[in-house]
């Protein structure tokens, strides 16, 4: 995305502050099983007035924070440390993690980097003229992996629910409760198996019509077609 901060320069009329963002595989260095691990990362670089910079880091964090706590069914999960000085990147000033606690630990799920301007130049040749600005602008970046996003949420909504059934036994069941933004089904039809086939062609329509209006749904009732029609 630095690359791209000259070309960008025209669409938002010079003015800052603006943002590149941009989603895709990266490799990750090996865990030591000898082979890279593919990941879907995502990335902001967030360019600004050098004297709002750290400004702008707080705002990102806060932001991200809010984002992930939004679909979350324990909100408390994830929380944001700064990054200790020793294990700050060669550019950067200043870093935050935001982390979700899995059960096996935490894990971080994007980084915030404070990073100035000296990659800015660096990718530029040092040229103050090719970037075309009064001053050089400072850059704060985002990175995610979202499969390690998508691992917090999976575990955030997992639920064990306990009820008494009524022989006084306490049954115990595992439930996904994933936010309806994020679930990939929002509506499920199913029926018994001894369904009739009117109540099947009502299914459908109701299929068809979801999917028309671009709602992603579940046709459980096809599963007892088969057998039904096989039992007879």
């Amino acid at each position: 995305a630095l690359e791209q901060f000259v070309p960008s320069l025209e669409l938002v009329n010079r003015k800052l502050p603006f943002g590149l963002a941009e989603t895709g595989l990266c490799f990750q260095p090996s865990d030591g099983s000898g082979c890279p691990a593919e990941v879907t990362q995502t990335s902001l670089v967030w360019f600004c007035a050098p004297r709002t910079s750290s400004q702008w880091l707080d705002h990102w964090t806060l932001q991200r924070l809010k984002w992930w706590r939004k679909f979350a069914l324990s909100p408390s999960n994830f929380s944001s440390s700064d990054v200790p000085e020793e294990e700050l990147e060669e550019a950067a000033s200043h870093g935050v993690r935001i982390i979700y606690s899995f059960p096996w630990g935490q894990e971080t799920l994007e980084t915030l980097w404070s990073r100035g301007d000296t990659e800015l130049l660096q990718t530029h040749k040092g040229v103050h003229s090719k970037l075309q600005c009064k001053s050089v602008p400072h850059v704060v970046s985002v990175t995610g992996n979202v499969d390690r996003g998508v691992m917090a949420f999976l575990s955030n909504s997992l639920q064990q629910l306990k009820k008494e059934n009524g022989k006084q036994k306490l049954q115990q069941r595992k439930v996904l409760k994933l936010h309806p933004v994020l679930a990939p089904v929002k509506v499920a039809l199913d029926i018994g198996s001894g369904a009739t086939m009117e109540l099947r062609q009502v299914c459908q329509g109701l299929v068809q019509e979801f999917t028309e209006a671009k709602i992603s749904a579940w046709p459980g009732y096809l599963e007892t077609l088969s057998t039904s029609m096989t039992a007879r």
